[in-house]
This record gives structure tokens, C-alpha cells and sequence, in this order.
């Protein structure tokens, strides 16, 4: 999902000191399908108004400390 990109970027700037090891378990707190399930919401829910103005789906940022903090 292209969408993701700034997400991902965010998440290595936040990480570039970890170790591949650590990388890979804090990787965890991006949850995927909680995403793709957000985006196919959006999708099926926006109005007619929003579809010809092409409204795109954008997730919200994500503050890095709180969420591996809930791992």
C-alpha cells in the first residue's frame, strides 16, 4: 500500500539505531491488516462527493514510543 510509505519512513528514522533484531519486533506495532481494514472502510464509506473529488485515505502518524510501549 502506497500509503504506508510515509508510515514506514517515519518508522526507520525513529529505529536507525536498532538493531535488525529490534527492528523486527517493534515492526509489530504497525499492524498491517488493522491498516488495510481502515483503508477498505474508507473506500466503501465515502460519498459519491468524495469519489469524484478522488478523495485518498491517508493513516493517521504514529507516535513510536506509545506504541512499543503497548507491545
Amino acid at each position: 500500500m502506497k500509503e504506508l510509505r510515509p508510515m514506514l519512513a517515519s518508522f526507520f528514522q525513529h529505529f536507525n539505531n536498532e538493531t535488525w533484531d529490534t527492528l523486527a519486533r517493534y515492526a509489530t506495532a504497525i499492524q498491517l491488516p488493522v491498516l488495510m481494514q481502515e483503508k477498505v472502510n474508507f473506500l466503501l464509506n465515502r460519498s459519491i462527493a468524495g469519489k469524484l473529488r478522488k478523495n485518498n485515505w491517508q493513516p493517521q502518524a504514529c507516535n513510536w514510543d506509545e506504541a512499543v510501549a503497548q507491545l
